[in-house]
C-alpha cells in the first residue's frame, strides 16, 4: 500500500486511508523528494480505529537531496480500520511543496 502527497505549510499534513483486508503491517518506508535545509520530519502511521501507533521514523533533510527513513515495527490490521499517516516537521519551509511518498506492506 502507498501513498504519495505534497506537503504544504498552508495545509493539513495527515492523509487517511481504510485498510484493504485484514492483514500484518510491515516494511513501513517514507520518502521525502529534495527537502532543502538540514531539518528534522517524523512520519508516523497510526491505526486511528484500534488506537495503536503501527510504525514511524525520523527523516533528516540535505539541501534538496531526496531523503528516506524506514522501520521494522508490524502490526496486525483489520478490514476497515482507518489508518492516519502524518508528517511532522522541525521547520516546515525545508519541506514545503516537497512531494512525499509512503508505503509499507499489508499481507
Amino acid at each position: 500500500m502507498g501513498v504519495t502527497y505534497l506537503y504544504n505549510t498552508s495545509t493539513n499534513n495527515a492523509y487517511f486511508a481504510m485498510v484493504p483486508k485484514t492483514c500484518t503491517a510491515s516494511n513501513f518506508m517514507a520518502k521525502a523528494f529534495n527537502p532543502s535545509g538540514t531539518s528534522s520530519a517524523t512520519f508516523t502511521l497510526n491505526d486511528v480505529t484500534q488506537s495503536i501507533s503501527i510504525a514511524g521514523c525520523f527523516l533528516v533533510a540535505n539541501n534538496l537531496n531526496n531523503v528516506s527513513c524506514s522501520s521494522t515495527n508490524t502490526a496486525v490490521l483489520t478490514a476497515g480500520d482507518i489508518l492516519d499517516i502524518t508528517l511532522a516537521v522541525n521547520n516546515q519551509t525545508d519541506y514545503d511543496n516537497v512531494n512525499m511518498f509512503v508505503t509499507f506492506i499489508c499481507q
